[in-house]
């Protein structure tokens, strides 16, 4: 996949509430790949404490300690982001959550910034395999809120904050990374 950010941005974002696994893995592959690059993680504040550990054990320097974000809330940060990545989120959040999520990143983003979204998609309503049905069915088992979310309304969310989708690249195990761009 083309990297959508660019090599010289300062200031990226990486919202995270996901998996603590999903979070590891991401700040292990990507901040020592991209150290150009200045990461603000984030998350609600009882995810701090191992948020931390993992930075600690990691060392790296291009990590920034978690900011407290809670997506409903008003207090996002001032600062403003070159890009935004999350992963794995949308299908864990309500969908109350998930709109608060899209407005509070066309907030933060720099004009021409990039937010990308990673995770299961369904297309026009539909599932795009028989793996995301099941997990589909699997998370709202757990929660009546959650689920994986349809592209479109997540493409319809986006344009109100600003953002214009430029990209849609496929990825493994029936997963998506959209990419949407800041307008100005």
């Amino acid at each position: 996949m083309p990297n959508p950010v660019s090599r010289t941005a300062t200031r990226y974002s990486r919202y995270c509430a996901s998996s603590w696994l999903t979070n590891r893995v991401c700040w292990r592959s990507a901040a020592p790949e991209f150290p150009q690059l200045l990461w603000q993680t984030s998350d609600v504040a009882d995810m701090h404490g191992g948020i931390q550990a993992w930075l600690d054990e990691a060392g790296l320097p291009n990590v920034l300690a978690p900011l407290t974000l809670d997506v409903c809330e008003d207090q996002w940060p001032q600062d403003s982001y070159d890009a935004v990545f999350s992963a794995n989120t949308a299908h864990i959040m309500s969908w109350s959550q998930v709109e608060c999520f899209i407005r509070g990143i066309g907030r933060v983003l720099q004009t021409g910034g990039v937010f990308c979204l990673y995770g299961p998609f369904n297309y026009n309503g539909q599932y795009t395999s028989e793996s995301n049905a099941r997990f589909d069915s699997w998370l709202r088992s757990r929660d009546p809120l959650s689920g994986v979310r349809d592209f479109e309304a997540l493409d319809e969310l986006a344009r109100p904050a600003g953002l214009v989708l430029k990209r849609d690249y496929a990825m493994p195990a029936n997963n998506r990374t959209l990419v949407w761009s800041r307008r100005s």
